[in-house]
C-alpha cells in the first residue's frame, strides 16, 4: 500500500495497528513510522525515489519568509505535533525536537506574520484540543505506561 509517501507492508500495518485518522492531515505518517521502528521494524529509505509536496506558499512576513498553510490546515499541524511531542518525546528526545518545531510554528505566525492575533487564536485553540485529546489517547497511555486513571 503505498499512502502518505510510504510503501507499507500491510502485515506489518495489521500488526502494528493502522494509521491513526485523528493524526489526519499532519503527522499521520510520523506516527505510523515511529510505532513500526518501536515495534523492532526497520524503515528504508529510498534516496532514488522523490514525491514533490509542497506544505503551503512561501510569503513575506514582517522579518522573514515562511511557510504559509491556512488556519485550518495550522491548527491540525499544531495540535498534531503537540500530540506526537507527548505520545514520544521520552523516546525521541535526543533525535528528533517537536518542542523546536512547534516553538518555530509559534514564532513565524503568531509573532512574525501580519495575522499574528488571529493565528494566536488558533494556537491557543490546537493547544487546548490536544490537552482533551491526550487524557484519552491509548497510544500515549501504551508507550508511557500510564493507565487511563493516571496510576
Amino acid at each position: 500500500v503505498f499512502a502518505s509517501g510510504n510503501i507499507i507492508n500491510l502485515e506489518m500495518w495489521e500488526k502494528i495497528g493502522r494509521f491513526d485518522e485523528k493524526l489526519f492531515i499532519d503527522e499521520v505518517d510520523f506516527d505510523f513510522c515511529l510505532r513500526a521502528v518501536l515495534n523492532g521494524y526497520v524503515i528504508t529509505r529510498f534516496n532514488s525515489v522523490y514525491l514533490n509536496h509542497t506544505l503551503g506558499t512561501m510569503k513575506k512576513t514582517l522579518f522573514q519568509k515562511c511557510s504559509y498553510h491556512n488556519d485550518f490546515r495550522l491548527y491540525y499541524i499544531i495540535r498534531n505535533k503537540f500530540i506526537e511531542y507527548k505520545r514520544y518525546n521520552k523516546i525521541l528526545r535526543l533525535q528528533y525536537n517537536y518542542k523546536k518545531e512547534i516553538f518555530q510554528y509559534f514564532k513565524d505566525y503568531c509573532i512574525f506574520d501580519l495575522k499574528a492575533p488571529k493565528h494566536f487564536i488558533v494556537f491557543a485553540r490546537a493547544y487546548l484540543d490536544y490537552r482533551k485529546f491526550i487524557k484519552t489517547d491509548e497510544t500515549y497511555r501504551k508507550l508511557n505506561g500510564d493507565s487511563l486513571t493516571g496510576k
